[in-house]
């Protein structure tokens, strides 16, 4: 088995140095694994590489690797790794990422439930306001509408049920089965919104899902409610969110629709939003994670 991988990032939780691969050589002593600092190294790779490890593919590319099996890349969607335009050679994305953005969006939502945005600002202000969290209310008696109930949406799901909250999910289609469960489809969306007291995009950043949470589905939402964006940033458009805002209890972004986001936006300036820098994946134990994937995979191939 032959293994070229290009997973060098300025991020240092998602970029792969050479004894980040240790586990995988271990558990397949006899593949030989060639690591690439650059896009442009990895493409000389050619005619050798028969399975790749990669940030990034374009698929005009695909013709420089005649002999190429597989790609498995840690990202969770087709933002870098484009597919084969002759469909003979499978993507395989990440599937790893759910624990990581279920223990993150957590923190958001209690951040914004116990409004320590404003906590924090009057700690650096050194004020002793005991009444800015008069308003809060425990999770357990809240709804948590989550849209995009992909196996990210399931992960956060299931955590935020076993904390007593009253969880709604959207995703493509919902039959009754899934009805049942608390999952509708995407023409239940205006009945859910105004139930729901935070509201959880996590949709990927396909071009249909562009401006997805549009002013309109805003201001449909519960007066005071909270928007999250940890999916893609196309799916809420800044210029909506800043118009609805006054409606809105407050957000907290992850993501953007452009990256970083323009420093002239309202959004910075408001004290009821929270950015953080698309973040949310960034532990430690990234690269253990999916290199444990990696080893899965192509157990599962050999066998």
């Amino acid at each position: 088995m032959e293994i070229h991988t290009c997973l060098r990032s300025s991020v240092k939780a998602f970029d792969f140095k050479e004894e980040d691969y240790t586990s995988l050589k271990e558990a397949f002593p006899q593949a030989k694994i060639t690591s690439h600092d650059s896009y442009g190294s990895l493409k000389k790779s050619g005619e050798q590489a028969r399975l790749l490890l990669t940030w990034n593919l374009r698929s005009k590319d695909y013709q420089l690797f005649p002999n190429l099996k597989t790609v498995i890349t840690p990202a969770a969607g087709n933002d870098w790794v484009e597919s084969d335009p002759k469909s003979k050679v499978p993507v395989i994305y990440g599937t790893f990422h759910g624990e990581m953005l279920e223990e993150s969006i957590l923190g958001a939502v209690f951040f914004m439930n116990q409004k320590m945005n404003l906590m924090v600002k009057n700690y650096q202000n050194q004020g002793w306001d005991r009444n800015i969290q008069s308003q809060c209310r425990l999770m357990k008696n809240q709804t948590l509408l989550i849209i995009g109930h992909g196996n990210i949406g399931k992960h956060c799901s299931s955590l935020f049920k076993r904390m007593g909250l009253n969880v709604l999910a959207i995703n493509r289609s919902g039959g009754n089965e899934e009805k049942e469960k608390g999952v509708f489809g995407r023409e239940f969306l205006h009945d859910l919104l105004p139930k729901a007291d935070h509201v959880v995009l996590i949709l990927p950043g396909e071009e249909s899902n562009k401006g997805f949470l549009n002013k309109q589905l805003l201001l449909l939402c519960k007066p005071g409610a909270f928007i999250y964006n940890f999916g893609r940033g196309n799916a809420l458009r800044s210029e909506a969110l800043e118009s609805a805002m006054d409606h809105l209890g407050g957000a907290f972004l992850d993501v953007t629709d452009t990256e970083p986001l323009a420093r002239e936006s309202q959004l910075w300036r408001n004290e009821k939003v929270m950015i953080t820098p698309h973040s949310s994946c960034v532990y430690k134990e990234y690269k253990p994670l999916f290199i444990d994937e990696v080893i899965e995979r192509l157990s599962a191939f050999q066998n």
